[in-house]
């Protein structure tokens, strides 16, 4: 999706946010791995044969679907757990969405549209 609109100000995304407070913590290698966003991005994807560049993503598709059947993590960031949510319409066995709940910081209504549109989800409430 191509950018609407310049980040105003100093304003950074989530994970910058997040490894910047991490670094401060003096955690900054424990909670980034070594990765930044679209490494990260491209590692969660990395089983769906994933490459991307400095501001995009590429997956390649699976004619015959994916297994799926295993528990994904989306670290609580809304654009990881909407993707992961489509890349688990292709997987025979579902995918379990860790922290799916993210989406709603910027699309509140995503698993309710989805189901509108005949998709069949089990919206289990994230635990403490």
């Amino acid at each position: 999706m191509p950018r609407v609109l310049p980040p105003f100000g100093d304003a950074r995304d989530d994970y910058a946010v997040f490894s910047g407070l991490a670094a401060r913590l003096g955690v900054e290698d424990t909670f980034t791995e070594g990765r930044d966003t679209m490494e990260w991005l491209a590692h969660l994807f990395g089983r769906f044969r994933a490459r991307h560049g400095e501001d995009w993503i590429e997956i390649d598709g699976n004619p015959d679907g994916y297994d799926g059947g295993v528990d994904v993590g989306s670290r609580g960031d809304h654009r990881v757990a909407q993707m992961l949510a489509i890349v688990g319409l292709r997987c025979r066995n579902g995918l379990r969405i860790t922290r799916a709940e993210s989406v709603s910081k910027s699309y509140p209504d995503f698993f309710a549209d989805l189901q509108r549109m005949g998709v069949k989800l089990d919206l289990v409430p994230a635990s403490d």
